[in-house]
């Protein structure tokens, strides 16, 4: 059978970074087809916007099966992709897979160029769609689909979590050829999958459920030494939700590196309350040159109400103990969040004067299928699920503070860091390119409307 993989385009709203970090899902699926005898070819669409381009692109590929995945953010160039396959091809099967799909399944399958939605977890459930095509069998007893059956939407049982992730093949780093700007592109390896924390805002739960599974350390460092063969970059991305999730685990996975004598600077993320000081002079000997922390808020009222599950204090303290070692820092911050206000914001630029962060990444809090913050904002009539039929991007979530508001805040955070660093030129170049004519005309349209989907 001919399958065909596709990486969709994402959103021209930010410019290409050489750092980019190729889907790992694709790189997931084609290693399990290729270790079950099939020839799956990947397309890597995401720096790809003329549509002209993508159609010839796409022109005469013929394939039996195409799958891609979608993010909330990418499904609207899914059902564009999904519609240009359809019309070359129309005997092909067209599955789709992801986090928005995921939750939002019948609504994607109200497309009729969309066949199918992998539901969660899919690297057994789209090798077993691909088996069941190919023998002419029906749907119905695949575990983890949606399907349209006699103009019904079909969900079949859930597919069981994989146990055991050293049982999956490496994932197939074919992308590390591909270069943008000169450059290749970073890799992004995992540890494990998945997250035994439920933050308001996050949606990992939806797609992995409330646990964690890590592969072992031997395994990890084989992905590693993998890619090292491959990539000239020398810098990797281990993006898992969390490193540390279990301090033993990571540090055997940080002692296989040192045993192995692999040479690379990786970054990660973590949460403030899983390290300590023994577990990061480990990572900085293992080669890790930052640690990215989501620590959200400054406010311990809305690290409640967010159910982030950490204090000021525990990030205090990973700040202190991280810079003590010699590892950068990452503070991630959201403003908007339900309670959020002057006063809370205040709050959270408070503490990052005193934690003095290396990198800061100030994000809207931002309304996605299948997290609680979603779910609160539907029961406030913000929004309903007839917005993710729109071509519109995720948007923020308005229930406490308008939109220039927001806007206000994030910058006046972002330049008390670039005050604090000393890089005001570069805070000025971000601000400016937030303000180009046609994101703030999107953005005003935005602020006059609390509800979304109406």
């Amino acid at each position: 059978m001919d399958i065909l993989l596709l990486n969709p385009p994402r959103q021209r709203a930010q410019p290409m970074q050489a750092g980019y970090t190729f889907s790992p899902a694709l790189t997931c699926l084609s290693a399990m087809l290729k270790q079950s005898g099939y020839s799956p070819r990947i397309i890597d669409l995401f720096n790809t916007h003329d549509w002209d381009s993508i159609t010839g692109i796409l022109k005469g590929n013929g394939a039996d099966i195409v799958g891609m995945t979608c993010l909330t953010n990418t499904r609207m160039y899914v059902v564009k992709l999904a519609s240009i396959v359809k019309h070359m091809n129309p005997g092909a099967t067209i599955v789709v897979g992801g986090s928005h799909p995921t939750v939002m399944y019948e609504q994607m399958l109200e497309n009729p160029d969309i066949d199918v939605v992998v539901i969660g977890e899919g690297d057994l459930t789209f090798k077993n769609l691909i088996e069941a095509l190919k023998d002419g069998a029906g749907f119905r007893n695949i575990k983890g689909i949606a399907y349209r059956e006699g103009g019904e939407v079909v969900k079949t049982e859930p597919q069981p979590l994989v146990g055991d992730l050293d049982s999956l093949p490496i994932p197939d780093y074919y992308h590390l050829h591909n270069f943008i700007e000169g450059k290749p592109p970073r890799t992004g390896i995992s540890i494990g999958r998945g997250c035994p924390y439920n933050c308001q805002f996050c949606a990992s739960s939806s797609v992995w459920g409330n646990t964690y599974r890590s592969k072992s350390a031997g395994r990890v460092a084989d992905e590693i030494e993998f890619v090292l063969s491959k990539s000239g970059d020398g810098v990797i991305f281990v993006g898992d939700d969390m490193i540390g999730v279990t301090e033993a685990a990571t540090m055997e996975f940080c002692e296989e590196i040192l045993r192995r004598d692999l040479k690379f600077k990786w970054y990660a993320n973590a949460r403030v309350d899983s390290v300590s000081e023994n577990l990061l002079a480990l990572l900085k000997r293992a080669g890790c040159i930052m640690i990215c922390y989501g620590i959200e808020s400054g406010s311990p009222r809305i690290l409640k109400t967010i159910n982030k599950r950490i204090t000021v204090d525990q990030v205090k303290r990973a700040f202190y103990l991280t810079h003590k070692v010699g590892i950068a820092c990452q503070a991630t911050v959201m403003v908007g969040n339900p309670g959020d206000g002057a006063d809370t914001i205040r709050e959270t630029g408070t503490l990052l004067d005193e934690i003095k962060p290396d990198h800061l990444w100030v994000s809207y809090a931002t309304l996605y299928p299948g997290t609680g913050l979603y779910d609160l904002a539907k029961g406030e009539g913000l929004i309903d699920d007839t917005y993710w039929a729109s071509d519109r991007v995720a948007p923020v979530y308005l229930g406490s503070m308008s939109l220039p508001s927001m806007f206000y805040h994030k910058w006046r955070v972002n330049y008390r860091q670039a005050r604090r660093r000393g890089e005001l030129l570069r805070f000025a170049r971000s601000f400016l390119s937030e303000v180009k004519p046609q994101r703030v005309w999107a953005g005003l349209g935005m602020a006059g409307r609390r509800g979304y989907g109406r």
